[in-house]
C-alpha cells in the first residue's frame, strides 16, 4: 500500500503512543512539571495521511488503467475514493469517542485500530484483525523484494551501459518471456547479454536483527521524498513523449472500459488503505473537530494524485497501452539519468523500510497474538528468518508486482476498508440504541462489496 507507509504505522504496531493527550503545566505531587507534547496543524496532517497512502503501489497504478480502460478506471478510483474516505472517518469518529469514554472510565486512554476492534467486537475479532494486518504487511514486504530485485537490476543494466557503451542512446531493454532482460546495441546485435533480475534478490541480516524502533524511524526517513519524485518521473516522461491516443491504429490497446476493471479495483483499494494508521496520524492534530475534514481533503489528494499518475501514463505511453509495465520504472533507456537518480532513492528507501515493516510484524504478533510485551533476540531473529524467507521466495518464483498488489489491495481494503469499520460503527451504535435496518443495509451492502472486490480478482488471468 507506501511513501512512507506509513512512518506512522509504527506507532499502531509498536509503541501505542498517544501524542494526542494535553498534559498539564502544573505540577504534580512530586514537584516536577510534564512536558506538553507538541500538536500538528491542518496541513501536516494531511500531508502525512497523503505521503502515508501514495506508496509503491503508484508504480503499479498505470498497468492498473492499462487493463481496465482509462475512463472505467477513474470512475472507479473516484467512487471507491469515496467509500474509503467514508470508512477511514468512521474509525476517526469512533476513536475520538471511545477516547472520551476510556478516559471518562479510568482506563488506558492510548490504542489503536485494533484497539477498537476489540473494545466493540471483541477479542476473535481483533485476533482476525491482527492476522490480516500482519499479511498485509508480510506481503507488502514481499513486494518491496521485488521492486528491490528490479532496481538492483536497473542499477546494474545502467553501469553496464555506461561504462562498456560508447552511446548508450543506441541502447534499449526488452523483456523476454522467461523474465529475462536482453541487453541490446542497436548497432551491434552481437553484443547482447542477459541478465535475471530473480538473481538480484538480497537480504538485510543486520539490520533485520536490530531491535530499535527510533532507528528504523530514523532509517526510513532517507527516502522521504522517493514518492514524490516518482511523480515528477512519470510527469517529466509524458511530457517528452506527448500525447499518443491514435484510436486509429489498430490493436492499440485503447480502451474506454475492459472487462478486467477488477485490476483497478484491487490497486485501488490499496491505494486507498491508511484505516490501520489513522488514528495515529491524527492524533497529534492541533483541532480535532477538524480530523474528519483533513482526512476528507487528503482522500481528494490521493485520489487525484493516483489518476494523475496513471492518466498521463496512460495517454502519453508511446507503444500500445497494452505493452504497459506493472512498474513504470521498466521502460527506461540507459542514458536516463533521472530515471537511474529516481531508482537510486527509491532503492535506498525500500532498504531501509523492509527492516522497519519487519519490526511491525514482529510487535503485532507478539503483543496482539502472544501477550507479550517483551522478547529475547533469538524471536528475533527467529521471526526475522521466516519473514524474509517467504519473502525473497515469492520474489525469485512470482515476481509479479501487479498481481500481487491487486490481491494484497483486495484483502486489506475487503478487512479494513469495507468490513471492519463498518462493524464497529454498527456496534457502536447498538450499544446507543440507535441502529436502524438503513444503517444495517447501507454498511452491509459496503461489507458485500468488499467481498465481491475479493472474488472478482480471480476472474482477472494471471498472464495479464
Amino acid at each position: 500500500m507506501g511513501g512512507s507507509f506509513r512512518n506512522a504505522v509504527e506507532l499502531v504496531g509498536a509503541g501505542r503512543i498517544d501524542p494526542e493527550r494535553e498534559i498539564s503545566d502544573k505540577p504534580e505531587s512530586n514537584g516536577c512539571p510534564e512536558k506538553k507534547l507538541r500538536t500538528q496543524g491542518s496541513l501536516t496532517i494531511i500531508f502525512l495521511i497523503w505521503n502515508t497512502a501514495t506508496g509503491t503501489s503508484i508504480i503499479t497504478i498505470p498497468w492498473a488503467f492499462a487493463h481496465s480502460g482509462y475512463v472505467l478506471s477513474i470512475v472507479i478510483c473516484l467512487i471507491l475514493g469515496g467509500i474509503a474516505f467514508y470508512t477511514c472517518q468512521l474509525v476517526v469518529r469512533v476513536g475520538e469517542k471511545t477516547r472520551a469514554l476510556e478516559a471518562f472510565a479510568g482506563m488506558r486512554d492510548t490504542f489503536d485500530f485494533q484497539d477498537l476492534v476489540e473494545l466493540h467486537l471483541g477479542r476473535k475479532w481483533r485476533v482476525v484483525a491482527c492476522f490480516f494486518s500482519i499479511l498485509v504487511l508480510w506481503a507488502i514486504i514481499a513486494e518491496f523484494w521485488i521492486f528491490l530485485s528490479t532496481f538492483l537490476q536497473q542499477m546494474g543494466i545502467f553501469v553496464y551501459g555506461y561504462v562498456w557503451q560508447k552511446d548508450s542512446r543506441n541502447c534499449s531493454l526488452f523483456h523476454n518471456s522467461s523474465g529475462r532482460v536482453l541487453i541490446i546495441n542497436r548497432e551491434n546485435v552481437t553484443g547482447t547479454c542477459y541478465w535475471d533480475s530473480t538473481l538480484d534478490v538480497r537480504t538485510d541480516p543486520v539490520f533485520d536483527n536490530i531491535n530499535k524502533l527510533m532507528l528504523y524511524k530514523r532509517m526510513s526517513s532517507a527516502g522521504a521524498f522517493s514518492v514524490a519524485v516518482v511523480i515528477v518521473f512519470v510527469v517529466v516522461k509524458a511530457g517528452i513523449w506527448g500525447i499518443h491516443m491514435d484510436i486509429e491504429v489498430v490493436d492499440n490497446g485503447i480502451r474506454l472500459a475492459d472487462i478486467y476493471f477488477p485490476v483497478v479495483c484491487g490497486i485501488s483499494s490499496q491505494s486507498y488503505f491508511v484505516h490501520n494508521s489513522i488514528l495515529a496520524l491524527t492524533s497529534a492534530h492541533k483541532y480535532p473537530s477538524r480530523k474528519v475534514r483533513d482526512v476528507g481533503i487528503a482522500y481528494a489528494l490521493i485520489a487525484a494524485t493516483y489518476i494523475l499518475v496513471g492518466l498521463a501514463y496512460y495517454v502519453c505511453f508511446p507503444g500500445g497501452k497494452k505493452q504497459i509495465s506493472d512498474n513504470v520504472l521498466d521502460v527506461i533507456e540507459r542514458g536516463d539519468y533521472f530515471a537511474f537518480i529516481t531508482i537510486v532513492l527509491l532503492t535506498l528507501k525500500l532498504v531501509f523500510t523492509i527492516p522497519l515493516f519487519s519490526y511491525i510484524i514482529k510487535m503485532q504478533f507478539m503483543r496482539s497474538i502472544m501477550r507479550k510485551s517483551e522478547f529475547g533476540y533469538q524471536w528475533t531473529v527467529l521471526t526475522n528468518v521466516i519473514i524474509i524467507t517467504v519473502a525473497v521466495l515469492l520474489a525469485m518464483f512470482w515476481p509479479h508486482v501487479g498481481q500481487l498488489l491487486r490481491f494484497l489491495g483486495a484483502v486489506s481494503g475487503g478487512v479494513f476498508i469495507y468490513i471492519l469499520p463498518g462493524l464497529v460503527y454498527m456496534a457502536v451504535q447498538r450499544k446507543e440504541n440507535k441502529l436502524t435496518w438503513y444503517s444495517i443495509l447501507f454498511h452491509s451492502s459496503i461489507l458485500l462489496l468488499g467481498l465481491a472486490i475479493f472474488g472478482l480478482q480471480f476472474s482477472v488471468p494471471f498472464t495479464i
